[in-house]
């Protein structure tokens, strides 16, 4: 991956990506093998692939498997990450913020905000309107339009926020992909996009 800002990914260079990693190409894209945070690692699948990567998560044992597969990664908040100011290149955040409620993302978004240098990417993954609800532990839905509204209309303010540096660079909708079907329209997502997708990529830049 080239380590200057990309610009968002069209469809070219998604299909030629996808080609090489044989995957859908968004974190190795606008993130890669940079100094990046996985807020909410798990078992540390992401971790595996990028050598350069740190995990954090709040489950101890989650944690320890990662520590006993030789990555870096502790036990920690993603609403109260403990590393200094503009330490990390990128944040990555799969199926997190739809845990939280409103003043909790809120928190996170501050959080990742504050450990980015600027021009750092947050790349979140979320499930889409109709998926969310699919899982007891979601709070609500995440679309790239409550982000939008978050960090550029003033009749947000309700939450008590301070102005975040963030701006949402932008996102990509995608489909789930599952069954053979499935995965010919997950191929159609860059150039026929869902209008009600399965999920989000969302990509936030530092400003």
């Amino acid at each position: 991956m080239n380590f200057e800002t990309p610009r968002p990914m069209n469809w070219q260079v998604y299909y030629s990506m996808t080609r090489k990693f044989l995957r859908a190409p968004y974190v190795d894209y606008y993130l890669g093998n940079r100094h990046v945070l996985d807020a909410g690692c798990g078992e540390g699948v992401m971790l595996a692939r990028y050598n350069n990567w740190h995990g954090i998560d709040i489950d101890q044992e989650l944690i320890r498997k990662c520590q006993n597969q030789g990555f870096k990664a502790d036990v920690m908040s993603v609403l109260e990450i403990k590393f200094p100011d503009s330490s990390f290149d990128g944040v990555h955040a799969a199926q997190l913020i739809e845990h939280f409620p409103p003043t909790q993302a809120l928190q996170f978004l501050h959080e990742t905000s504050r450990i980015l240098k600027p021009g750092g990417f947050l790349l979140l993954t979320t499930p889409g309107i109709k998926r969310v609800w699919n899982t007891f532990s979601h709070i609500r839905p995440y679309p790239p339009i409550s982000l939008y509204k978050l960090l550029n209309v003033s009749t947000e303010s309700y939450l008590g926020k301070t102005r975040l540096p963030l701006q949402l660079f932008c996102s990509h909708a995608t489909r789930s992909g599952k069954g053979f079907l499935g995965k010919l329209a997950a191929m159609l997502d860059p150039v026929l996009p869902a209008s009600d997708p399965d999920g989000w990529i969302i990509v936030c830049k530092k400003i």
